[in-house]
C-alpha cells in the first residue's frame, strides 16, 4: 500500500475543484513533493456532493491520493493538511477567509 505524507482535508478539496485559486495552487505544489491522501469518508462526501456534470474532474481530482481507511491508522500516519495547517507562502491567503461572513460597519 502507498502511503501518503499528508491526509487532505474535504474542504480544501472542494475549494480545489470549485477553482479556488489558492487551493488549486498550494494542492499542485503539495502534489509536485509529497504524496497525498485523503480519508476515505472524505472520498465519499466528494462524491455525495458531486453533481453529474462534475463527474470527471471529480474522478480525476481524486484519483491522485491515496485513500486512507481511518479505521486502520497506524505510527506512520500521514500529518492532517487543512488551511490552518498549510505551510504558508507569502501570497498565499487562506480560502476560508472569503467563505466568513462580512461584518457590518452599522451599529
Amino acid at each position: 500500500m502507498a502511503k501518503a505524507r499528508y491526509l487532505l482535508d474535504s474542504g480544501l478539496l472542494i475549494r480545489h475543484l470549485r477553482g479556488r485559486p489558492d487551493a488549486v495552487r498550494l494542492l499542485r505544489q503539495l502534489g509536485k513533493r509529497e504524496r497525498l491522501g485523503i480519508a476515505a469518508i472524505s472520498h465519499l462526501e466528494i462524491h455525495a456532493g458531486m453533481q453529474e456534470h462534475e463527474r470527471y474532474a471529480t474522478q480525476k481530482l481524486l484519483s491522485r491520493f491515496v485513500t486512507i481507511d481511518m479505521g486502520t491508522r497506524s505510527q506512520g500516519a500521514p500529518a492532517i493538511m487543512s488551511e490552518s495547517t498549510a505551510p504558508k507562502a507569502r501570497h498565499y491567503q487562506s480560502p476560508m477567509r472569503s467563505l466568513l461572513p462580512r461584518r457590518s460597519n452599522t451599529a
